[in-house]
């Protein structure tokens, strides 16, 4: 008997070609290659599905539906700071409820600092006690509603944290994943990143010669020098963190902010 394959931890569809709406292949706004890549994708962690939407909430189309390239960019710009490790004094300030309520009172703080405190040293404050937890959330905003995705990891496990328990459609839970977590060793969440990238890029290789047919030069130059640059390499973007974030700073800066030590 055959054995079922494994989930992928970033998965997708892509729209068939004959459902996109392409529109004249002279035109390059239509044969841009982030918006040839439409169709569904999700994140399946462990037994949750993160960006499928609720039953009902919107029965179909099952998943988050827009071009894969929004997810697949939007994974490989965190990926730097999800793979740094997070010193363990900052955990809690990230998982789960906890996080969104922490980061929550943070900004509210913030909004309390005195009148006499200039725009420079505000957004320096401000960056420095939120940042590295901005970093680490996956950006939805594009979505209605969004959702509620953070990525960070220890020194052995990366860890998938959400909550969208506030996240509604027509006053009904937008998403059937609505809080919880999931984690998996650094080196397989890695693995999972470049298999992401791999598998993107080989169905957009089948699929962009496809739509070059009978396109004029110009056009198929474009879109051609738009996959040669996506599919590049990302070893060196998966060997290592690039990010080297300053601890202390970060923890002095969220002590004066706790403490309403503005000044």
């Amino acid at each position: 008997m055959a054995s079922c394959p494994q989930p992928m931890l970033f998965d997708f569809i892509l729209l068939p070609l004959h459902d996109l709406e392409l529109g004249g292949t002279g035109d390059k706004r239509f044969l841009s290659w982030f918006r040839l890549t439409e169709g569904q994708y999700w994140i399946q962690a462990g037994q949750h599905a993160l960006l499928e939407y609720s039953p009902s909430a919107r029965s179909f189309p099952k998943y988050c539906d827009y071009p894969v390239a929004r997810l697949y960019e939007d994974v490989m710009e965190i990926f730097p700071y999800v793979i740094e490790p997070l010193p363990a004094a900052f955990a809690p300030h990230i998982q789960c409820a906890n996080g969104s309520e922490w980061y929550a009172t943070r900004q509210s703080l913030l909004e309390h600092t005195p009148d006499s405190m200039d725009v420079d040293r505000y957004c320096k404050l401000s960056s420095d006690c939120l940042n590295w937890w901005d970093y680490r959330r996956l950006d939805t905003g594009y979505l209605s509603p969004s959702a509620g995705i953070r990525m960070w990891s220890d020194e052995s496990a990366a860890h998938i944290e959400w909550d969208n328990r506030e996240k509604l459609f027509a006053g009904v839970p937008a998403w059937t994943a609505t809080l919880g977590s999931y984690h998996l060793p650094r080196a397989e969440f890695i693995r999972e990143v470049r298999s992401f990238h791999d598998r993107l890029m080989e169905q957009m290789g089948e699929r962009v010669p496809q739509v070059l047919k009978g396109a004029p030069p110009e056009v198929a130059i474009d879109l051609c020098q738009q996959h040669q640059q996506r599919r590049a390499p990302i070893d060196r973007l998966l060997a290592g963190p690039a990010t080297r974030t300053d601890w202390e700073q970060v923890s002095k800066a969220i002590g004066r902010v706790e403490s309403g030590e503005f000044l």
